[in-house]
């Protein structure tokens, strides 16, 4: 938003200007207190994850959904909007999308007949911690769950990745693009895996990691790749 960085807490919103941090006004008329993501849609709506649902916020409007309008759980951890205009939510019980303003998710909300790649991928999007989600270019929705695997979702198609596409660790904390488009995975035990497009790739505490439980991988401006693990960057 500008020359402001914003920071999602667990007391609130906080807004960083020129160094200057201070309580934000950005979500005001949000009641929850725990704050774990912000995003916007295509027509500007801003969308914020809670402990008590996720709120729609625009210049007039507030709208809170919950578990009583459809929501698997109400606390929710991550949000990512795709090019159709599809919110999809990360829950702390599986996985949900709001399409034209109604909510679904993989078993009692269900829009269409989905196609699984294994048995247990949608007992897993429905039972399990989903934390993290994101949208790549080509509009496929990546889904962490806390520990079943990375899945890929696209047009009607779910496939769970695993040890035998060699993801050898299916605790999922991190997912992240770079700019030639591979996925980074970042796991609890495993360290982190590239994706290609193909196969994954591993990096760990042997190729110079300072930990094996990594939070996230990002990228900077100048394309250098910043792991943020348990014992530092």
């Amino acid at each position: 938003d500008g020359s402001k960085l914003y920071a999602a807490s667990n007391e609130g919103l906080f807004e960083i200007n020129d160094y200057d941090l201070k309580k934000s006004q950005l979500i005001g008329g949000v009641k929850s207190k725990i704050i774990n993501h912000l995003c916007r849609d295509g027509n500007n709506n801003l969308w914020i994850s809670t402990d008590a649902g996720v709120y729609r916020k625009n210049n007039s409007t507030i709208i809170n959904y919950r578990d009583s309008e459809g929501l698997p759980h109400n606390y929710t951890y991550q949000i990512a909007v795709d090019k159709k205009d599809i919110v999809w939510i990360a829950t702390q019980r599986g996985l949900a999308y709001i399409k034209e303003n109604r909510i679904y998710d993989f078993d009692k909300n269900v829009e269409k007949e989905w196609k699984f790649s294994d048995e247990e991928a949608q007992k897993i999007l429905t039972t399990q911690s989903i934390r993290k989600v994101i949208v790549d270019n080509d509009n496929s929705v990546w889904i962490g769950s806390w520990n079943g695997g990375l899945f890929r979702l696209k047009d009607n198609s779910i496939y769970r990745f695993t040890q035998k596409d060699g993801l050898l660790d299916l605790s999922i904390r991190g997912i992240q693009i770079d700019a030639q488009k591979h996925i980074w995975v970042s796991t609890r035990y495993g360290g982190a895996f590239k994706f290609d497009g193909n196969s994954f790739e591993n990096f760990n505490t042997k190729n110079g990691l300072k930990s094996n439980w990594v939070f996230s991988v990002e990228a900077d401006n100048n394309q250098n790749l910043w792991f943020c693990t348990a014992n530092g960057l």
